[in-house]
């Protein structure tokens, strides 16, 4: 008999909450407190390297393909003919998606 009394005061004191469990909603100022991950991707920091290690030195200062398809500078990587070849060339899949980043955000940073 003790069991089943037990067993139902849990069992409503479950189901009726008290006051004090209440869930508050949250304001939208301590939202904004919140610092956001910056995922940005700079072409000095993160895609210039990529693009020296994988296409030098053809589209580097003095070499042959420099003149055409300038890779030292952010506005030849979003240049909409040089993007597939630029993919389709570094193989690196982490490599490929921080350049689909920089293109995607418009290099903007």
């Amino acid at each position: 008999m003790k069991t089943i009394l037990v067993c139902l005061f849990l069992s409503a004191s479950l189901y009726y909450p008290c006051k004090n469990r209440e869930i508050k909603p949250v304001q939208k100022d301590t939202l904004q407190n919140i610092p956001v991950k910056d995922t940005s991707v700079s072409f000095t920091a993160q895609i210039q390297p990529i693009l020296v290690k994988n296409c030098s030195p053809c589209h580097f200062t003095g070499g042959k393909m420099y003149e055409r398809l300038p890779f030292d500078k952010a506005a030849t990587v979003l240049k909409t003919e040089a993007q597939p070849g630029i993919l389709k060339r570094i193989k690196d899949e982490k490599e490929n998606t921080l350049i689909r980043q920089f293109i995607e955000q418009g290099g903007k940073k």
